[in-house]
């Protein structure tokens, strides 16, 4: 086995009012300039989420969920708006049988014949991103909704740029992308993905309906997308393609928005996060229980065996046991300059959702079905209009004089790695620009402790895991063994930030004012 040997940094940004963080330039760069409109970190973080969806369009999307964490500065609770995956009105869990051996997809649930839960027409949910930024935008925006999509226009309408991460992602899909012909139309060349040549020559990849779309957006608004003149072509798209969303899933689906207290973690540290992600928030209130170990605050081997080992059991304990495979997600973190701030997850589930795209609006659906367990007779099994749980856990936290937000991509590997943030802030106050280095932990599905190779943890691995399987990786650029997070923070008393992308990532990266 060949192993990258490589040593891979990137580095921390630095800004003076405001920050916003992605796992693409280009869309923190909408972020940006939504910043230096006077817009505000919802605004940023609305205008981030479009033109990521356009940008790395495997990734997120008109036709994707997502769960929202805001802290506006004056207020001591955080909102929450989730605009999740529900199924559709017709969904009958007849058209999902079992084909009796073997697991399939993310959850590795049983198997389901021709995999319909896991892509195609049968495997899409109703869409809620536009419901969800459309709900954010009407209780937090102090911008027109315009300017907003402006920057994912542009974007749009400049092209999408191969390069190595988009050729490396289709090329993963192109099993079976024949069935898939509105997909291979755009985003294939001859039945190959496109690739760079060795003169350097970049070739493009147009999607000029979903450009008609977010200009369609922009100017009537978000409601368009489930009420108006957006809704029908929807709607005769997913006819067209033998889709069952009706009018009255788009008509009565719904985006939720409450108000979630805090909880403390460690010493003096808050933590906000959606009262439905109960496994996040168990974990840190393990984690405040074992902080008092080490009343010094000091990170001894002994006190971070003993952390990490809470950790481990804690996630165990949430039966945190989905697949190896990664989702196709991504994440936002933004913080302004007035201190409100912003963690925002989105999602198509598997890389390309569905893989179904509709032809005149260009948008690609998500897979949101994976969610539910096939098996009939499960609180999870497949029903119509039914809301499956998700592994989305954005957060925000008050450290000392600190807002911090934060959030990652990865599938069952987020809440590891948002778990052990979260020590490494509240329990050892390790700054932004530095806390992506730490070494990071995993636990697979079979409850095995992940950790990197030639790596120094602190503490010996062998005898606080001494009852663990320890499975060692070589983590890479590709493949990664671990979540992808970004994490913003800001100084509440001097206004300065720092904020620290996914090193492994060539594309990710934070921005500012």
């Amino acid at each position: 086995m060949t192993f990258e040997t490589w040593s891979v940094t990137k580095e921390s940004r630095r800004f003076n009012k405001a920050i916003i963080a992605s796992q693409n330039k280009l869309a923190s760069e909408a972020g940006k300039q939504v910043l230096e409109q006077g817009g505000n970190a919802v605004d940023a973080a609305i205008a981030a989420a479009f033109a990521i969806g356009v940008v790395e369009p495997w990734q997120s999307g008109l036709g994707g969920v997502g769960k929202m964490v805001i802290k506006m500065a004056e207020e001591s609770s955080a909102s929450i708006i989730e605009f999740p995956a529900k199924s559709l009105s017709s969904i009958n869990p007849d058209a999902y049988p079992l084909e009796g051996q073997g697991n399939a997809g993310m959850f590795k649930w049983p198997k389901v014949i021709g995999n319909k839960n896991i892509e195609g027409t049968n495997s899409v949910c109703i869409p809620g991103m536009v419901k969800g930024l459309g709900l954010a935008y009407s209780l937090y925006s102090n911008r027109p909704w315009h300017e907003l999509l402006e920057p994912a226009i542009s974007l749009s309408e400049k092209s999408l740029y191969v390069d190595p991460i988009s050729s490396c992602k289709l090329l993963s899909i192109s099993p079976g992308i024949d069935q898939y012909t509105e997909l291979k139309k755009i985003f294939f060349d001859n039945n190959l993905p496109p690739v760079t040549n060795w003169l350097g020559e970049i070739p493009y990849i147009r999607n000029r309906k979903l450009t008609g779309t977010l200009k369609l957006l922009s100017e009537n608004g978000s409601d368009d997308f489930y009420f108006g003149a957006l809704s029908k072509k929807i709607l005769k798209d997913c006819a067209d393609q033998g889709v069952n969303i009706g009018r009255p899933d788009l008509e009565n689906y719904e985006a939720y928005h409450f108000q979630s207290d805090p909880i403390k973690v460690g010493f003096d540290s808050l933590m906000y996060s959606s009262e439905t992600t109960f496994s996040l928030r168990s974990i840190g209130k393990a984690i405040t229980k074992v902080s008092h170990i080490n009343s010094q605050n000091k990170p001894t081997s002994e006190y971070l065996g003993s952390v990490y080992r809470t950790l481990v059991e804690s996630i165990l304990h949430e039966d945190n046991k989905e697949s190896e495979s990664h989702s196709c997600t991504t994440h936002i973190s933004c913080i302004d300059s007035s201190g409100n701030s912003v963690s925002l997850t989105i999602t198509l589930l598997s890389l390309f959702g569905s893989k179904v795209m509709l032809p005149d609006t260009g948008i690609i659906l998500n897979n949101g079905m994976m969610w539910f367990d096939p098996t009939p007779g499960k609180p999870n099994s497949i029903a119509a209009s039914k809301i499956p749980p998700n592994n989305m856990y954005p957060t925000l936290m008050k450290s000392g004089n600190s807002i911090i937000a934060m959030g990652a991509s990865g599938g069952r590997r987020i809440l590891p790695c948002i778990a052990q943030l979260i020590i490494q802030k509240s329990l050892f106050n390790i700054s932004a620009d530095k806390i992506l280095s730490w070494p990071r932990l995993d636990i697979d599905v079979d409850g095995a402790v992940v950790y990197e190779a030639n790596s120094d943890y602190g503490f010996d691995l062998e005898r606080f895991f001494s009852e663990y399987a320890l499975k060692q990786v070589h983590n890479s650029v590709n493949p990664n063994f671990f979540a992808c997070p970004n994490i913003v923070e800001k100084d509440l008393k001097s206004g300065f930030c720092l904020g620290s992308s996914f090193p492994l990532s060539p594309v990710a990266d934070v921005s500012g004012i």
